[in-house]
Formats: C-alpha cells, structure tokens, sequence
C-alpha cells in the first residue's frame, strides 16, 4: 500500500491522526437544506456514488481509510452525500446549528 496524501494530519472531524484509524469516526455532516439543518451520513469510501472511474483500492489514496469506511476531513475523494459531487469542491451549505444561528442572529 502507498503512503496515503494526508499521513501525519489530523482529521479536523474526528481529531485523530488519519494514519492511525481504518476511518473517520465522524456520524453524521450538518446541511441547510431549505433554511433548517439536517444532518446526512458520509459516504464510505467504496459507495457506489463515488464512481471515479475505476474500482477503489483496499485504501483510499489521499487518506487512507479501509473499504467501508467514513473518509478523514479533508479528503479529496470523498463525495458530498447531498449532492455527490467532490466534497471538498461542492457548494452546499454545511453548517451546525450553531453557526447558523450566529449568521442569523438568533440565539442558540
């Protein structure tokens, strides 16, 4: 196996070392869809969505992570489980709670 791109980073998702895990352990990614937050599930690394032309290694290149499991931030072969473009180059709204409330003015 090659040295995945992101070796020695740590996943602003799950604040682990990529190297050190089979995958992120990050549940779930926070969208505004139609003014509220939803939360989506990633897509493992292998999903079908993430159709890049040829069949997926044991680990993915840039992070490492086994087949089936969830892809380290910020890895540019994930796909965004809302619209299934690359993740890291889509423009979908991904904000917590939090966020949108401050960027709104309303309290939390």
């Amino acid at each position: 196996m090659s040295t995945p791109v992101l070796r020695g980073e740590l996943c602003p998702g799950c604040k682990a070392p990529i190297e050190d895990q089979d995958g992120c352990q990050d549940t779930a990614y926070p969208y505004v869809i139609d003014g509220q937050v939803t939360w989506l599930e990633p897509l493992p690394y292998g999903n079908p969505l993430e159709d890049w032309g040829s069949p997926p290694d044991a680990r993915c290149h840039d992070c490492g992570v086994a087949l089936g499991h969830v892809h380290h931030w910020p890895c540019d072969y994930a796909k965004c489980p809302n619209c299934a473009r690359q993740l890291l180059g889509c423009d979908c709204d991904m904000r917590s709670e939090a966020e949108v409330n401050r960027t709104e003015g309303t309290a939390a």
